[in-house]
């Protein structure tokens, strides 16, 4: 089978776990919500919030631990649909349990939850220009949650089973089950309703302590000042690091083109194997039996 442990951005754990949830209890407090939308930098800013020393709960994490993509599936389920219960701040504490920092899908779909869960953790939103933000979902997530070939390695292995159907759920809740169309416009709603819960909180002078717009282009100096955080510096030439740049287009299928071939590949010889050893098994019988 394909493994984690193969796949080498630095973006994600080497280690997947099978860990469920359901009922932990809360480690660490919460800090920071990254609401923002997939695809604004996310990727990169889990690496960088890794380096100040944050553990962040990113859309990967239900790669690293597959069970998380039922709980996930069960929350957008209650919220979108009004199917089971809906989640407060004792679900988000299981699944959030040992992470200070969330950011990305699904966390992102319930962002008025989590500012109501959590009051006092500070809000960023790493955002780009709405247009290659679209494209570059349509170019990335978008056929990695919808295709024929995505859908069919969901039925082949049970990491991608939990983690693809929990994506593809948020696609289409979240875009009004037309991402092409809604999308642009879904984006614009969202960062403005983000806006307008923290602005109703907090006054003019204090919105900016405790709300930040952050493109990952402007390095870390922004965030670092909005979270109270040292600028990272290289301990041998005493510069200030560059904010990590990963998971654009080319990383995306260079990283995972080949996870999903190798999962197909094995998943199908598996099953091949285990239909051929009895076919031929049955043939060679009945040849030594017309002997």
């Amino acid at each position: 089978m394909a493994s984690i442990d193969k796949i080498t951005a630095p973006y994600m754990k080497k280690q997947q776990t099978w860990i469920d949830k359901r009922g932990l209890k809360r480690q660490v407090p919460m800090k920071v919500l990254c609401l923002g939308l997939s695809r604004t930098g996310t990727s990169s800013m889990r690496v960088a919030l890794w380096s100040l020393g944050y553990e962040a709960y990113h859309g990967w994490s239900l790669f690293e631990n597959p069970p998380d993509g039922t709980l996930w599936q069960e929350a957008m389920a209650a919220k979108f649909k009004g199917e089971g219960n809906v989640w407060g701040r004792k679900e988000f504490d299981s699944i959030f349990y040992d992470s200070d920092a969330c950011l990305d899908v699904p966390s992102n779909n319930f962002a008025r939850e989590l500012i109501e869960a959590y009051p006092d953790a500070k809000v960023v939103m790493t955002t780009r220009d709405v247009d290659s933000w679209h494209q570059s979902c349509m170019d990335t997530i978008f056929p990695a949650s919808s295709t024929f070939v995505a859908k069919l390695i969901t039925h082949l292995d049970p990491a991608i089973a939990l983690y693809l159907p929990a994506l593809r759920q948020s696609m289409t809740y979240y875009y009004d089950d037309d991402f092409p169309k809604h999308g642009k416009r879904r984006f614009k709603e969202h960062y403005a309703m983000v806006k307008e819960i923290m602005a109703s909180k907090y006054s003019d002078e204090e919105l900016p302590n405790h709300y930040l717009e952050f493109s990952v282009t402007e390095g870390y100096g922004p965030l670092c000042k909005f979270l109270g955080e040292d600028v990272p510096v290289d301990e041998a030439t005493g510069e200030v690091k560059p904010f990590p740049k990963l998971n654009d287009r080319k990383d995306f299928d260079a990283t995972f083109g080949p996870y999903f071939r190798d999962t197909f590949l094995w998943q199908v010889g598996t099953r091949l194997k285990w239909v051929a050893v009895p076919v031929v098994g049955f043939l060679a019988w009945k040849m030594y039996s017309r002997r």
